[in-house]
This record gives structure tokens, C-alpha cells and sequence, in this order.
């Protein structure tokens, strides 16, 4: 081997050290190969369930859309652990009849002081499961879609359904 290679090798390795990579050599002509691991962070939280999914659904303005978007999620005892919805109309508080909204689910409603639908990506507390469902406050996903999607993720939890 000459410099160069022993070199690359010694960078590689210090790589391995420092970043959680494999790194495998291979042959005497010092073909080397990088085998990258994936770091997934640690969470704050242990998640409790898997068998069920937390639905996110960000919102402004739109009570009575929402209001029948939530009946439809509250519906699915068998795969929605809760619904998080993320008020961000911070001009009005939130309105009573979704502090009263009854349903069969854990039902939490936050109030933002900013208005981004990047307030749905928050790491909330009360997400107690590994999936999560970000939703739109005017769409109504039927649960057969719902239930397909979810087993889907199941099948492939390391990507985006």
C-alpha cells in the first residue's frame, strides 16, 4: 500500500471513531468501503403505542369544517390513540365548543402564538405513540384509507406514508 491508501485508510477509521460508520477493507489493493449506519436521535419520551397513531391536524378559522373533521377521527377508537389540534388563529381563543368537543379519544387543543403550519412538526407531550398522522382541517380520509395508510406504515415505519 502506499501513502495515500494508508492514509485514506487512517482518515476513514478516525471516520468510523467519530460518526458510528463501519468501515470494511476489503482486498490488498486497498479498495475500501464505507458502510453508513443510520444515527436515529434519542427521543425525549418513550413512546407507549404502537398499535395506534396520534392525529395532528393544525387549524385557523374553520370551526365547523374542523368540528366534523374531529368527529371522524374521534370515531376511530381501534387505531387513534388522540388528536392534537394546533390552534394557531392567535387573534381568538379557542373556541368553547371545541373545549366541549366530545369524543372518544384524548382530544388536546393547543393555542399558538404564531401562525405557522410548521406548528404541527412541535415535539408535543401527549404523543404517546410511534406514528403520527398530520392532517388538514378540510379533509375528511375515510377509515378504510385511514387503516390502509397506517398498516401501510406499519410495513415501512422508516419512511413517510
Amino acid at each position: 500500500m502506499d501513502g495515500g491508501i494508508v492514509e485514506d485508510v487512517q482518515v476513514a477509521k478516525q471516520e468510523e471513531e467519530n460518526h458510528n460508520v463501519q468501515v470494511i477493507e476489503k482486498d490488498e489493493d486497498a479498495h475500501l468501503t464505507v458502510d453508513a449506519e443510520i444515527k436515529v436521535p434519542e427521543l425525549q419520551y418513550q413512546p407507549i403505542e404502537s398499535e395506534k397513531f396520534t392525529v395532528i391536524i393544525p387549524t385557523y378559522k374553520r370551526v365547523e369544517l374542523l368540528k366534523r373533521v374531529l368527529e371522524n377521527y374521534c370515531t376511530l377508537t381501534s387505531h387513534v390513540d388522540s388528536i392534537i389540534v394546533v390552534w394557531n388563529n392567535i387573534q381568538e381563543p379557542i373556541p368553547d365548543i371545541l373545549k366541549y368537543f366530545s369524543c372518544s379519544v384524548s382530544l388536546h387543543l393547543k393555542q399558538e402564538t404564531t401562525n405557522s403550519l410548521n406548528n404541527r412538526f412541535k415535539p408535543f407531550p401527549e404523543i404517546r405513540t410511534e406514528a403520527v398522522l398530520s392532517a388538514d382541517d378540510d379533509l375528511i380520509i375515510s377509515h378504510e384509507d385511514l387503516i390502509f395508510q397506517f398498516e401501510t406504515w406499519k410495513s415501512t415505519w422508516y419512511g413517510i406514508v
